[in-house]
């Protein structure tokens, strides 16, 4: 699926670079072209992770969670580096998880913290953990709860279901980009674990995610 997008880029870079004194006004719309193209790549990405969570059977093993963390934050290590943003992890679990999932689940959720900031204000992220005794109203089981903060825009908690469902946005895609298939996925993975998220937010005061997993 992504290969045609790979040539749409491709040919758009050619004319941009081996043309660009005669394109005039058409240099703005090969911009808009790629922007495009990016856009649909990310659409494309989720939707394969969307369908893959739905499709697979999950397989367990111990997952370390701070080599999950360690390894999310250095995927987005460039975006962390340019917004000078403030990432705190204090010591999390061991828990039996599918450690792929795992990965995207933070992946997600950092990345969206690292996005929904207000302009000119630097990100400041803390992760943390409570646990194991931590019990749900309608569960036999314990549970840790993960707590993931942030300093970003917020939202309306009268918003917090909507922000899971799928391709439902609270802002404008020329505001903040994404695909809409971000917090969907952090649920389903969440879901398949046997576990439950919440959100605790205000307008602009930043927004607390609490995944309850399994102990």
């Amino acid at each position: 699926m992504q290969e045609p997008l790979r040539k749409i880029r491709h040919f758009g870079h050619l004319l941009a670079t081996q043309y660009q004194t005669k394109l005039g006004n058409g240099a703005e719309l090969i911009d808009k072209m790629h922007s495009a193209t990016d856009r649909m790549g990310s659409l494309i990405d989720d939707l394969l992770t969307f369908a893959q969570l739905n499709n697979e059977s999950t397989t367990f093993e111990t997952v370390d969670l701070n080599q999950i963390l360690t390894e999310v934050c250095s995927d987005l290590e460039v975006p962390i580096r340019q917004q000078q943003a403030s990432v705190t992890i204090d010591p999390l679990p061991h828990i039996q998880a599918n450690a792929w999932q795992m990965r995207q689940l933070f992946q997600n959720l950092l990345s969206n913290a690292l996005k929904y900031v207000a302009p000119g204000v630097c990100p400041i992220i803390h992760i943390r953990s409570q646990g194991p005794q931590i019990y749900l109203r309608d569960r036999a089981d314990s549970f840790y709860r993960i707590e993931v903060s942030d300093n970003g825009i917020g939202f309306n908690e009268q918003y917090q279901e909507k922000i899971f469902e799928a391709f439902q946005r609270l802002h404008s895609r020329s505001t903040y980009t994404g695909t809409g298939l971000g917090l969907t996925i952090v649920r389903n993975i969440v879901e398949n674990h046997g576990g439950r998220i919440t959100a605790r937010s205000q307008e602009n005061q930043g927004s607390t995610f609490q995944l309850y997993l399994k102990a």
